[in-house]
């Protein structure tokens, strides 16, 4: 085929993915030579954000509506941490340079029928229908634990040995109040958590704290135009340091010879490298399922109104409000972060799917979104590398998980860092490697 295919590589990337983009652009900082190959005509992969015409079309159906340009549609509903490790990647590369940001206006919690706003600030904890009168003060006493324990490690309590519900005890919660910590601030999307170290609590509610106080109105941080824009402002990264990036190519599989792996057959041509980095998609032989996803997509011709129009901010149905095992999240996007035209709106819902109807599952979120315009409904298997499977210089990343935000897409990212290079991420990100 000649050109850039019959070039040898140092890492060859299937998919481009966020955590495959991160991985692409750090590597080829390095001085690592990269090719990194999609499938599709478009980067992102899971993370990618479509038009109307592309989303129409992922889903089989066709649209004449004329401004489907101005639509960006995420496929999942995340959003960023303002202080967590997402941010801590981007702005240490330099990727930053490349993505504009917004913030999102607030996060809220669906409890006994209603939806209300997560406290932002002491003064809003005091005030919150969502805790009892003697709650209040406990509640931000436990807060202030948190967030004099970096790491989840505190100078008063073993929070390696006591668990998430000791912990909850020594300061007298109840129920309530631990069902709104534990799923609505520290976004546990089910009660695990409880039997599981209290570090994990602790450190949980440390960065949502630490990430409010970073714009005040809630948490999260959110990239104009979608989340398609995270994996794309990694990939210029990688251009920038000579990394080649190719779209709509095959990829036919592994290229071995005399069984040993030697590189990728693309477009029916093999082309030699020493290591492959694969989304799961591209080689589902080395992973196993982790459970499905349910997701929809909700164009809305009005804000959700309550108490006020919400022009953007997540919702999250905890469980047991709703009778299931696993909590439901809705992104809401508007023409403010570039997601829709004016006088549209976004909504994606999510879940862990606990049956195999994905529609059913997340009836909840559609009573809550009242009138939806139009719908786009799937159910999707989350995938994670076998260890069983695993084989020299191939290394394969997870699917996206259910979660609201990119701290499990970054904690993936760590790991593969670390398999592939012996060393920790935070040697490079701090400037000691490179």
């Amino acid at each position: 085929m000649g050109g850039f295919m019959d070039d040898h590589y140092d890492y060859l990337i299937l998919g481009t993915g966020i955590t495959e983009c991160i991985m692409g652009g750090i590597l080829s900082m390095q001085g690592s030579r990269v090719l990194q190959v999609d499938r599709n005509k478009h980067y992102g992969g899971e993370c990618a954000s479509l038009d109307l015409q592309q989303l129409y079309a992922r889903f089989g159906e066709t649209t004449e509506d004329e401004s489907f340009r101005k639509y960006c549609i995420d496929l999942v509903p995340k959003f960023i941490m303002a202080q967590g490790d997402l941010i801590e990647i981007l702005a240490k590369t330099k990727a930053t340079s490349y993505i504009d940001f917004q913030t999102i206006k607030g996060s809220y919690v669906y409890r006994n029928g209603r939806i209300s706003k997560i406290p932002s600030a002491k003064i809003d904890t005091l005030k919150s229908p969502l805790l009892g009168i003697f709650e209040k003060k406990r509640v931000w006493s436990f807060f202030n634990l948190a967030r004099d324990s970096p790491d989840g490690a505190s100078s008063y309590y073993d929070t390696e040995k006591m668990t998430a519900e000791e912990i909850y005890s020594e300061y007298y919660l109840g129920k309530e109040t631990r069902e709104f910590i534990g799923h609505a601030v520290a976004l546990f999307s089910d009660d695990s958590y409880l039997t599981q170290p209290a570090k994990n609590l602790l450190k949980r509610i440390r960065l949502y704290m630490f990430s409010i106080s970073k714009y005040g109105h809630s948490p999260y941080i959110y990239p104009l135009y979608g989340l398609g824009e995270l994996p794309q402002a990694f990939a210029r990264l990688g251009a920038i340091h000579n990394a080649v990036y190719m779209l709509g190519k095959k990829v036919d599989g592994l290229y071995r010879e005399g069984g040993e792996f030697k590189g990728v057959v693309i477009d029916s041509t093999p082309v030699s490298c020493s290591a492959v980095i694969a989304s799961p998609e591209y080689l589902p032989e080395k992973c196993s399922s982790a459970g499905m996803v349910a997701r929809a997509i909700c164009i809305l011709g009005k804000p959700l109104h309550k108490k006020g129009a919400i022009d953007s901010g997540q919702i999250i149905i905890p469980q047991k409000q709703v009778g299931r095992k696993n909590d439901i999240y809705i992104a809401l996007l508007s023409q403010e972060h570039r997601a829709s035209p004016p006088g549209k709106w976004i909504a994606i819902a999510s879940t862990v799917m606990e049956t195999d109807n994905a529609e059913e599952e997340l009836k909840p979120a559609f009573s809550l979104l009242g009138e939806i315009d139009k719908k786009f409904v799937s159910a999707s298997e989350m995938y994670v590398p076998e260890a069983s499977k695993k084989e020299k210089n191939i290394f394969v990343s997870r699917s996206m998980d259910a979660s609201s935000h990119f701290e499990g897409v970054c904690e993936d990212v760590h790991r593969l860092y670390k398999e592939i290079t012996g060393k920790d991420i935070r040697t490079f990100l701090d400037g000691t490697d490179r």
